[in-house]
């Protein structure tokens, strides 16, 4: 078998295993592959508005929870900061879980998946929140 239809059929025989057993390098689908956010919706710099009056932190620009991804909320922050340490996001997290399910309905009980923007559209954090159901 010449060298060019061996590498044909061993190319073809991967692609058919990657198929069969359902081994991909396609992205979770809420994860859109994208580092960089755009700027900030109304709706979303209006829920920050809130959060930041309930004494939230001001850096927070936008919030978006309507996204829904993999059977959980998908929320989206935009921040004025352009660099997030995880000590700070760690404290920024739970107020703001918290205040969008006491003040704005977020249904969390399989938990949630969260993005935070800089205020350079460069993605900051990604947080995987969800839980696994007993």
């Amino acid at each position: 078998m010449p060298s060019t239809l061996r590498s044909a059929a061993a190319v073809l025989f991967l692609s058919a295993a990657l198929l069969v057993t359902g081994c991909t390098n396609e992205p979770p689908a809420y994860y859109s592959g994208s580092t960089s956010a755009g700027p900030v919706p109304l709706e979303a710099a209006q829920r920050a508005e809130r959060f930041r009056t309930a004494g939230g932190e001001e850096a927070i620009q936008g919030v978006d929870s309507k996204g829904e991804a993999e059977g959980v909320p998908r929320v989206v922050v935009w921040s004025k900061d352009t660099e997030s340490d995880a000590e700070h996001f760690e404290k920024l997290k739970p107020a703001l879980i918290d205040f969008l399910e006491e003040k704005e309905g977020l249904k969390t009980p399989k938990g949630y998946l969260l993005d935070m923007y800089g205020g350079d559209g460069k993605l900051l954090h990604r947080l995987d929140a969800r839980r696994t159901m007993p």
